[in-house]
């Protein structure tokens, strides 16, 4: 799988402000603070980035529900994958070595998918 990130949460300093940066992650969390301006908290295997969202644009409203959305059908995704793990006699060994492998999570981040 080809990334597009140009660093990971960990690595972002303030030194890095003003240049254009990619990161991946996962959405974990956004706290509004006015209608037009948030801070979304996004994580990834090294740490954790507080972003900045200001737009005059639009109510952050429609943007929480669409991340939250997005993280609902992943999540259903990776319990669809446990299931038909599962359906193919897999461990769960085997199943969260899979799902760390196919979605880039930790073994606990995987073993929580096998609780749910």
């Amino acid at each position: 799988m080809i990334q597009s990130r140009t660093h990971n949460c960990s690595q972002l300093r303030l030194s890095d402000e003003g240049t254009t940066v990619t990161i991946v992650g996962w959405y974990d969390n956004m706290r509004k603070v006015s209608r037009n301006l948030g801070f979304l908290i996004l994580r990834d295997f090294y740490g954790v980035t507080q972003v900045v969202i200001e737009t005059e644009e639009k109510d952050l409203d429609e943007t929480q529900n669409n991340l939250n959305r997005m993280n609902d059908k992943y999540e259903q995704s990776v319990r669809n994958g446990v299931e038909l793990m599962r359906s193919l006699g897999m461990s769960d060994q085997e199943i969260v070595s899979r799902l760390c492998d196919q979605y880039h999570l930790t073994e606990i981040q995987a073993a929580s998918f096998l609780e749910k």
